[in-house]
């Protein structure tokens, strides 16, 4: 296992509520019991917010109020609109010209609004493992030329995803980009576009409709399955942190 391995599974609640039972139990064995109680009821409080709706939604909130998603229309012209893979596709077909609808609430769908509306006359798609050439096929179904699409299929980090695509876009004289990611990723993936000199104007996907608010009725129940969800919020904000730590950002 790789250093972005063990990075990726300490951003899990779980893990981090272990380490913290850990060092408690360390601490209590070495008599300083208090402090070691301290640390056990801190991992135990962490998981259960964790597994909260309401704690994690306002978590969530923390990196998407950053910039909040709006309308095709009130972006301006850019020289590129580039999109970074990641998200999951919609495997039934969709209305790909309704910003209203699923699709607009995917990178790949919100990139081709982008485009349809005329705000940059290329597309750089940035994804490895064969994401970014899923994407082209996909633009291409919808009516979009190839000549328009540049493709950067060697990232396999959001730091990556930067570094490369700023390389095609020099070369090509393309320096005001549409950055199209998901509101949740957006803040780290604008900092580390930045950081490649570049004019970065975050477009971040639609907001689904079931994602605007937690529901009223069990948001401070703990539940299993928003401890994934809370996985993928402490990923961007510890990454964020790495990021700026070591200069990618």
């Amino acid at each position: 296992m790789d250093a972005s391995s063990y990075f990726y599974e300490l951003c899990y609640p779980t893990s981090q509520t272990l380490l913290l039972a850990i060092f408690g139990l360390l601490l209590w064995i070495r008599r300083w019991r208090r402090t070691g109680i301290a640390f056990l009821a801190a991992g135990l409080f962490w998981l259960v917010a964790c597994a909260t709706p309401a704690f994690t939604t306002w978590l969530g909130e923390g990196l998407e109020r950053q910039y909040p998603p709006r309308s095709v229309a009130s972006y301006p012209q850019a020289d590129a609109i580039v999109v970074i893979g990641g998200d999951s596709l919609l495997d039934e077909p969709q209305d790909w010209s309704d910003e209203e609808g699923p699709m607009a609430t995917t990178r790949v769908g919100f990139g081709y609004l982008l485009y349809k509306a005329g705000k940059a006359p290329v597309i750089l798609l940035s994804a490895g493992s064969g994401g970014a050439q899923r994407m082209a096929n996909m633009l291409e179904q919808q009516g979009v030329p190839p000549s328009v699409l540049r493709i950067e299929a060697r990232s396999n980090s959001t730091y990556e995803n930067a570094l490369y695509a700023s390389q095609l876009l020099a070369k090509a004289n393309l320096r005001k980009i549409l950055l199209v990611t998901s509101p949740m990723h957006m803040l780290r993936a604008t900092a580390s576009f930045r950081k490649q000199g570049l004019q970065v104007i975050p477009a971040p996907a639609r907001l689904p409709r079931s994602a605007d608010s937690a529901p009223a009725s069990g948001a401070w129940w703990p539940q299993r399955s928003t401890l994934w969800l809370s996985h993928h919020i402490l990923h961007e904000y510890i990454g964020l942190w790495v990021y700026k730590l070591s200069g990618k950002a």
